[in-house]
């Protein structure tokens, strides 16, 4: 399953009882790259967890050679995210928050935030 259809899948289910869901990205080599490749940025819409196998194995990259006017992600307002172990790299804006662009709850665990750019920084929390 893609990385954009599994952090959307869980955030559009309607549930009785918000819970937080969960996305394991598995190395079974020594990297891992996820490239998007689709116009748009990764909208997180509901709280969410992302373990990567480490900051240097496993890199979720924006691609801004091919998609330059996209965040690699943006943390919806009123959510928590907890992202460990992971890269998020190369994703671009005009605005604010190139990498990640976030009006929740964000803790970044053992990551890394690089190669990102916007006007007003690679990363935006507010």
């Amino acid at each position: 399953m893609l990385l954009r259809q599994t952090i959307l899948a869980p955030c559009a289910r309607p549930l009785k009882k918000p819970t937080p869901s969960r996305v394991l990205i598995k190395s079974f080599c020594r990297q891992t790259l996820i490239v998007l490749t689709v116009v748009g940025e990764l909208g997180i819409t509901g709280s969410l967890t992302i373990t990567g196998g480490g900051a240097s194995t496993t890199i979720i990259d924006g691609n801004k050679s091919v998609r330059p006017n996209s965040r690699v992600l943006v943390a919806g307002s009123g959510i928590t995210v907890n992202i460990s172990g992971v890269t998020i790299r190369n994703g671009g804006t005009g605005g604010r928050g190139g990498g990640i662009f976030n009006v929740g709850i964000l803790t970044l665990t053992n990551s890394a935030v690089s190669g990102n750019n916007a006007a007003g920084g690679g990363r935006h929390h507010s």
